[in-house]
């Protein structure tokens, strides 16, 4: 069997799904903590695939480890996509306006004005550079 980043991260996932029930039947919040739960089951998961036969998870100890931590990480990351995707966001319904976001109208007047200074600006140092070549 090949043990991949695939199913690293979708072993993660699957405990890290059983921490929380299990923390949730405690009655313990550790939604704050998953994060962690995840690096740490990754980094299991990544070594134990190293020392297992018929496995290639990475050439050197290190590597594994590296690949496990991504591999956690990136359960966290593909469980916080699907959960914002599902979440009932009365906020998006408002548009958004780029000119809300960077006041536009304003600058445009002294734009204007630092581009003639600096036309200026070259001119006389122009005239300078000349005169040092003569």
């Amino acid at each position: 069997m090949e043990l991949t980043i695939a199913m690293i991260t979708a072993f993660v996932g699957v405990f890290n799904e059983g921490t929380k029930s299990i923390a949730k039947s405690l009655g313990k919040d550790i939604n704050k903590y998953i994060p962690i739960f995840s690096i740490i089951y990754g980094v299991i998961f990544g070594v134990c695939g190293y020392f297992m036969p018929d496995t290639t998870v990475g050439a050197t100890l290190l590597e594994s480890i590296v690949i496990g931590v991504s591999a956690g990480l990136a359960s966290t990351g593909c469980h916080q996509v699907f959960h914002q995707l599902s979440k009932d966001n009365d906020k998006t319904d408002e548009p958004v306006y780029i000119g809300d976001i960077f006041d536009l109208e304003d600058d445009e007047d002294e734009s204007d004005e630092e581009d003639e200074t600096s036309a200026l600006d070259i001119d006389v140092n122009e005239d300078v550079t000349e005169d040092t070549e003569e």
